[in-house]
């Protein structure tokens, strides 16, 4: 692990306010499971789905500018054009800690991220990693 990669996720473990791009109701898909699964690491967290009205006692928002409060990271678990998207609205409201979990990613989202200078984890699963 690079020391770039290391120091980022190290970040992310430390971030107190998370939003879960493509978080999910269901608890068979991984939307669900990193949601919970960083809620009980301790994290404050916030789901962004426009296809889901909450999960559990959770609301769902349907974007960014929509969240009641800054975040200090998002995760991404979207399908690459979505992240694509929703990436840039991250970094337009100055979050610049991203994590793309596997398969949410291609090089335009890379690019983007590398471009805009903001701390990246990818290609590393957060259930495995946090």
């Amino acid at each position: 692990m690079s020391a770039d990669l290391k120091r980022a996720v190290k970040d992310f473990r430390g971030a107190r306010r998370i939003a879960v791009v493509g978080a999910s109701r269901d608890p068979s898909k991984y939307g669900y499971k990193v949601f919970y699964h960083l809620e009980r690491a301790g994290h404050e967290v916030y789901a962004i789905n426009p296809n889901c009205s909450g999960i559990g006692s959770h609301p769902c928002y349907d974007d960014f500018d929509e969240l009641p409060v800054t975040v200090d990271a998002a995760i991404f678990i979207t399908p690459p054009p979505a992240t694509l998207k929703q990436v840039g609205a991250a970094l337009e409201h100055g979050i610049d800690l991203l994590w793309v979990q596997p398969g949410a990613a291609d090089d335009a989202v890379l690019e983007r991220v590398r471009e805009a200078g903001a701390r990246l984890v990818h290609g590393r699963c957060a259930l495995v990693t946090i």
